[in-house]
């Protein structure tokens, strides 16, 4: 029988090498492994007794050594990180050759992301930054994604208003975000920052003394011109865009103002604003600084207009497992393709491509 040193040393020099996983993330999930297995001291036996143990089945030689990578990894991600697998089982885990052969690539993912932020390195987001920018859609139908806006608007850039934002991974809800604070292991990327303004705040949009006046036709649209446009997350919102003399231009506009409108404004749900931005009172909604040309294509909570397959997002996002995400990326032009991801009870439910 193998020594508990052996065997351990075996796996890793398993996971380092084998040709099977990138080569950047095996390195780094087997020294997350070497990590753990340093930080047992004199109780790696039980450990090593653990992946001798979990060798079982018909597949036994064939499969032998995913099972022990994908078992030692398990237990080295649920050590350094407590709350990265929700029941993540204790003691012996026993797993089929085929099951460890077919989910052994995630699990060493998994674990380079955890090396990545406990080394402060980036080398993985750095990676799937660009599987985002490269391949927005693919990566969206794969991969849930959270962005926290900024309420930061620079009047001094005009039209425009970049800045840079962080992509990390959430490793407790499993999931990538998008803000604008760096987090340990973070990848920064240049983005179009798409502020959210309460509709009261749209000039024109509320008229004092007057509950069925106003009207949108002086929305504020961010023209689109980084690697990647942003915007906060959806709580009944309205997102209008559109192309205007070769350039995209979008908004964020929210049904719920921050202070006190009661008998000053009338009502206002998600899916009337949409309406609204759309017409209200004769006057179609537009973006004053990209004026004509084009009608605004509206994605909202449970009505849009002009987005690719008429498509609109679910009323009751907004809190938990349950949000939208918009991104935008360049097509070549000027131009920008604007997608969404839905997600709920922390699944995603709907990636696509809106604009």
């Amino acid at each position: 029988m193998k020594s508990k040193d052996t065997r351990l040393s075996e796996t890793v020099t398993f996971i380092r090498n084998c040709l099977a996983l990138d080569a950047g993330q095996r390195t780094r999930a087997a020294d997350q492994a070497d990590s753990y297995i340093d930080s047992l001291g004199g109780q790696s036996a039980a450990l090593s007794t653990s992946l001798h143990i979990g060798d079982s089945g018909p597949d036994l030689n064939q499969h032998r050594a995913y099972r022990r990578a994908y078992v030692l990894l398990y237990k080295a991600i649920a050590h350094g990180h407590q709350m990265a697998l929700t029941g993540l089982p204790q003691g012996v885990i026993t797993i089929a050759g085929p099951t460890a052969v077919a989910n052994l690539p995630a699990v060493v993912r998994f674990a380079a992301i955890l090396r990545c932020r406990e080394t402060m390195a980036n080398y993985m987001m750095l990676q799937d930054l660009q599987q985002l920018l490269n391949s927005p859609l693919q990566f969206l139908q794969h991969n849930k994604l959270m962005v926290s806006g900024s309420p930061r608007r620079d009047v001094g850039q005009g039209d425009r208003n970049v800045m840079p934002f962080y992509l990390s991974y959430d490793l407790n809800n499993e999931r990538y975000d998008l803000t604008p604070d760096p987090q340990p292991g973070c990848a920064p990327v240049m983005a179009d920052s798409v502020v959210a303004r309460w509709w009261t705040d749209i000039p024109g949009g509320h008229v004092a003394g007057n509950l069925a006046g106003g009207n949108f036709s002086q929305l504020e649209g961010i023209e689109l011109t980084s690697q990647l446009m942003v915007t906060t997350q959806f709580t009944g919102c309205a997102f209008a865009m559109k192309n205007h003399n070769a350039h995209t231009y979008c908004a964020h506009t929210t049904p719920k103002p921050p202070h006190d409108f009661a008998g000053q404004a009338r009502a206002m749900t998600g899916n009337q604003l949409a309406q609204d931005i759309h017409s209200v009172n004769g006057v179609a909604g537009d973006f004053q600084n990209a004026a004509g040309g084009p009608a605004l294509a509206i994605y909202g909570a449970g009505w849009s207009v002009g987005t690719i397959g008429g498509v609109s997002y679910p009323m009751g996002l907004g809190g938990g497992g349950n949000y939208m995400t918009i991104i935008g990326t360049p097509a070549g032009g000027g131009i920008y393709h604007i997608f969404s991801q839905i997600t709920q009870n922390r699944a995603i439910t709907s990636a696509q491509r809106i604009f």
